[in-house]
């Protein structure tokens, strides 16, 4: 099969990771997958790409003002991936991401292309905060026109309008394949202290970490522990500065953003999640799976997908940074309790495995292009234990 999977581009983040992961798996397969990405290639990709796979860079991400700009500019990046999709000649297009779900759509006009949006944002976190109204008016004109919509959970299915949710199929994101099974060795330049929490994402709004430093900084008053928060982006200044006015620069970590995550994440005593938003919480699967216990935000989607509270970690109410507090220093004090969310939270890796998840992917490429399925009676990858409740 081949595909052109259009994103903003293959910096460090959670949509970047998921697509990679999937397109090195077609690539595995005998996949030709053509990344085409917005921004100009001068970038390595932040995660390993397998060899065969193209990137076109279309170099079309810049910014732009007022609305006569954002017309015009969105108006010549349409064009441009009409383009390059005609180049790459696929036999099907992914679209990561809400905005590139409306420009592919109108590109692909008359090109005889089915297309697959794949979500990666709370429907309403887009219309409120980030695009604005007039991107959730032409998502709902053009959605429609699409041959599927992929959604990481069913509470953001249900945030479309029904003649969407009709097109709509339930994918979780997948773990990374290069996880590694074990950690007897960790290999890691850096050495996390005793009774660390850890958190990890984009150093964005919707992530929170501010509320993360206010719960953390309630905990370390009486407590010997540390934080460690890997990740980058716009907000690590702001962030940094508030560390620093709660007098917790001593004790809180920020690497910036690692490809391998995982050793360091394991040194770990919990994992916190403190976002105002999630589709799903990669992050968040990926230290389950390191066998952390974790505590997270009840966002109103995302982390309740994969957390079964009590089970095999906390859920506290959204926003609430005493709750948050009071969970992490739960689960620093109580040593049993955290070793029985432990021994359960790896359990992920079964439910949210890249194998169990591209079966689903490979039934919606298949019902894109009219292809009988090939995966008969898999109908969910999350398994048949509730993941909240």
């Amino acid at each position: 099969m081949k595909l052109a999977v259009v994103i903003a581009g293959l910096a460090a983040g959670g949509a970047a990771r998921v697509a990679t992961s999937l397109a090195n798996h077609w690539a595995d397969s005998g996949g030709k997958i053509t990344f085409i990405t917005y921004d100009d290639g001068s970038k390595p990709p932040f995660f390993r790409l397998h060899p065969a796979i193209d990137i076109v860079a279309m170099d079309m991400a810049q910014p732009y003002a007022g609305l006569i700009s954002a017309v015009w500019r969105n108006l010549r990046r349409i064009a441009r991936l009409r383009t390059a999709l005609a180049g790459a000649k696929p036999e099907c297009v992914i679209a990561v991401g809400e905005t590139n779900g409306v420009r592919t759509i109108l590109a692909c006009q008359g090109l005889d292309l089915p297309v697959i949006v794949s979500e990666h944002t709370d429907a309403s976190d887009v219309l409120s905060q980030k695009h604005g109204i007039l991107w959730g008016v032409l998502r709902s004109l053009l959605y429609p026109l699409a041959a599927a919509v992929v959604a990481p959970n069913d509470r953001m299915k249900r945030q479309f309008r029904r003649r969407i949710q009709e097109l709509v199929t339930v994918i979780p994101n997948p773990l990374p394949p290069d996880l590694p099974e074990t950690f007897q060795q960790i290999d890691t330049a850096l050495t996390l202290p005793a009774n660390t929490i850890a958190s990890m994402g984009r150093l964005v709004r919707q992530k929170r970490f501010d509320l993360l430093l206010a719960a953390f900084a309630m905990v370390a008053a009486h407590r010997d522990c540390h934080l460690i928060i890997v990740g980058d982006g716009p907000r690590r200044s702001e962030l940094e500065n508030l560390r620093d006015r709660l007098g917790l620069s001593s004790r809180v970590t920020m690497p910036g953003a690692l490809r391998d995550p995982w050793p360091l994440l394991r040194q770990a005593k919990l994992f916190a999640v403190s976002s105002e938003v999630e589709s799903f919480g990669i992050a968040l699967c990926e230290a389950m799976a390191c066998g952390l216990p974790v505590v997270s935000f009840d966002c109103p989607t995302g982390p309740r997908d994969i957390i079964r509270d009590g089970i095999d970690g906390l859920l506290v109410p959204p926003l609430d940074v005493r709750a948050l507090a009071g969970a992490m220093e739960r689960l620093l004090d109580d040593e049993a309790e955290a070793a029985r969310l432990s021994a359960r939270a790896v359990e992920v890796r079964q439910t949210f495995g890249l194998e169990r998840v591209a079966a689903q992917w490979d039934d919606a490429l298949n019902r894109a292009l009219g292809i009988a399925s090939k995966t008969p009676g898999l109908e969910t990858a999350y398994g048949d234990e509730p993941r909240a409740g």
